[in-house]
């Protein structure tokens, strides 16, 4: 191929048209908004309960109270020490590396259980609570979920490809305790006997399990 009959390299943005384009990008109107498949914006007017390790920035007057120290000022915090309290008012930018993050928006009594690893950020519209589950290996250790009901938005984290699995009654979904992203809480979920190195828990009834297919999977 001759240097005629090439096609010519496009041409690079310059720095003032790049920045231009990322300040449209990063001005979303919703309150849970996906400025990326791994970055989620939020407005925040009050309160919102997010992991604090996946606040990543945060613009306005915006404080973040750990889990541990919300505890300690309300007597109470029924996130199991996952959430921290997001107060006032402004954005956060919230994300996990090597995840992609899922926004459901639940009606009003809609419930989900949500894992532990999966849990990113809720409106301050949706109750939660946590939900412990015994696992009975040899030395029996204990699991749990964070129930929670609408209405609200929630947002939680997925690492590769999410899956809705469904559960009918009569068949129990056996799946690993790291695949397992979220599952719908009229499921009985019991624990399987097993091994520490792979853990699994059993779902019954008639509902959807939603599993993870990368690494927490394992």
């Amino acid at each position: 191929m001759t240097a005629k009959n090439a096609q010519a390299a496009p041409t690079p943005p310059s720095l003032g048209d790049f920045l231009l384009q990322a300040q449209r990008a990063d001005a979303p109107e919703s309150s849970f908004a996906l400025i990326a498949p791994d970055l989620l914006s939020v407005k925040v007017d009050g309160r919102l309960r997010a992991r604090a390790s996946a606040v990543l920035a945060a613009s306005g007057q915006v404080r973040v109270t750990p889990a541990a120290r919300f505890a300690s000022l309300t007597g109470r915090d029924e996130s199991a020490g996952l959430l921290a309290a997001v107060d006032g008012k402004g954005r956060v930018v919230l994300g996990e590396t090597g995840k992609t993050i899922t926004i459901l928006q639940l009606k009003r009594d809609e419930h989900l259980v949500l894992a532990p690893h999966a849990v990113l950020a809720l409106e301050d519209t949706v109750s939660f609570s946590p939900l412990p589950i015994r696992l009975p290996l040899k030395k029996p250790v204990e699991w749990s979920g964070l129930s929670l009901k609408g209405p609200g938005k929630v947002a939680f984290t997925v690492r590769g490809t999410l899956h809705p699995l469904r559960v009918t009654a009569g068949t129990p979904v056996f799946a690993r305790t790291g695949a397992v992203v979220a599952w719908t809480a009229n499921l009985a979920s019991i624990g399987r006997a097993g091994s520490a190195g792979d853990t699994r828990v059993a779902f019954a009834g008639d509902g959807f399990v939603m599993l993870q297919s990368g690494q927490d999977a394992k």
